[in-house]
C-alpha cells in the first residue's frame, strides 16, 4: 500500500471520527492528507469506497490479533482485555470511528454486512476462549463481555471528563480472573 494511500486512510479515519461521515468531504480529506482530490478518487473512486476501506483496515487489526495468538486461553483472554484498554487509550479515534459508524444511519446501512461479519467474528472468538476455559453459558457471557467493552469505550470517549480508566481496567481484569478461577474450582 502506498504512503499516500495510507495517509488518506489515516486522515479519513480521523475526520470521519471527528466530523462524521456525512460531514466530511473528499476535498477536506485530500487537503489534510496533502494530496489532490483527484488522487483520492483515483485510489477509492468515491467516499463510500473510502469508508469501506477505512472500516476494513480497522477490522484487519482485530483479525490479526486473534490469528496471531499462540498462548493459552487464559493468556489470550487477559491479552485481549489489556490490548483493548491499551488501544482505547492511545487510539481513541479508531474506537470513535467504530462507534460513529454504528450510530449514523447512512454508514450503518452502507457497512451493514461488514459490521455484522466483524461483530460475529469477535463474538465467536470470545465464545471459543470461554469454551476453552470451561466457562458456562459462553454464548451469553461472550455477548456480555462485548457489551461491557463497548460501554467502557463509549463512556471513555463521549461521556466523562475524568474517567477512572486504570481502575476500570483493573476491575475488569480482576473480574475475569475471578471468573476463570471459579470455573477451575468447580
Amino acid at each position: 500500500m502506498s504512503d499516500k494511500r495510507i495517509k488518506v486512510i489515516e486522515v479519513a479515519t480521523r475526520l470521519f471520527s471527528e466530523k462524521g461521515f456525512d460531514n466530511t468531504s473528499i476535498s477536506a480529506i485530500g487537503k489534510e492528507a496533502g494530496v489532490s482530490k483527484a488522487l483520492v478518487f483515483h485510489h477509492f473512486q468515491n467516499k463510500d469506497n473510502l469508508l469501506i476501506e477505512v472500516f476494513k483496515q480497522s477490522t484487519n487489526v482485530i483479525s490479526e490479533y486473534s490469528k496471531n495468538n499462540k498462548t493459552t486461553s487464559v493468556d489470550q483472554l487477559m491479552e485481549l482485555l489489556n490490548t483493548f484498554f491499551d488501544r482505547l487509550k492511545v487510539e481513541k479515534e479508531y474506537f470513535q470511528f467504530s462507534i460513529n459508524i454504528c450510530i449514523q444511519q447512512s454508514t450503518r446501512d452502507l457497512l451493514h454486512d461488514l459490521i455484522a461479519e466483524r461483530s460475529a467474528g469477535i463474538q465467536k472468538y470470545i465464545q471459543q476462549l470461554f469454551d476453552a476455559l470451561g466457562i458456562e453459558n459462553s454464548l451469553a457471557k461472550s455477548y456480555m463481555l462485548i457489551a461491557e467493552l463497548d460501554g467502557i469505550a463509549i463512556n471513555y470517549i463521549f461521556a466523562f471528563t475524568h474517567y477512572p480508566f486504570e481502575e476500570i481496567r483493573q476491575e475488569m481484569i480482576g473480574k475475569y480472573q475471578l471468573l476463570i478461577q471459579n470455573t477451575k474450582t468447580k
